[in-house]
């Protein structure tokens, strides 16, 4: 354990991001477990894991080597970090005042509506 460094940390972390996309687990069609008593199958997913389940399981590494640390197996434990990309931002954009106003006029017109009353809810229409 105590030859464990940050390089070795950054070169699991890359293999877990690639693990079922490009690594060993591509070849893998599926997955057998155990639950109470029977032998399961499930489909593998072929996709990286999320940022959250990277962050996830780094927590528990950390844990980890903070245990080790304490117990006296390694002096200082290593640093984990994971060199997250970030999303593009494609929020979308405000409404403009001409925009805006448009959409207040057609809400406001719908409240006048035969097919609705006064609190906003929906009438049951009768022909």
């Amino acid at each position: 354990m105590d030859a464990v460094i940050e390089a070795d940390l950054e070169r699991y972390a890359e293999w877990r991001r690639t693990y079922w996309t490009e690594g060993p687990g591509k070849l893998i069609t599926h997955i057998e477990y155990e639950r109470g008593g029977h032998r399961l199958r499930r489909p593998v997913r072929r996709s990286a894991p999320s940022l959250s389940r990277q962050r996830g399981e780094l927590v528990v590494l950390r844990q980890l080597l903070r245990w080790a640390s304490r117990q006296g197996y390694l002096k200082t434990p290593p640093e984990v970090t994971i060199k997250a990309r970030r999303t593009p931002d494609n929020r979308r954009p405000s409404f403009e005042p001409h925009e805006f106003a448009h959409l207040q006029k057609v809400s406001l017109g719908r409240l006048g509506d035969p097919i609705m009353d006064g609190s906003g809810a929906l009438v049951e229409a009768r022909c």
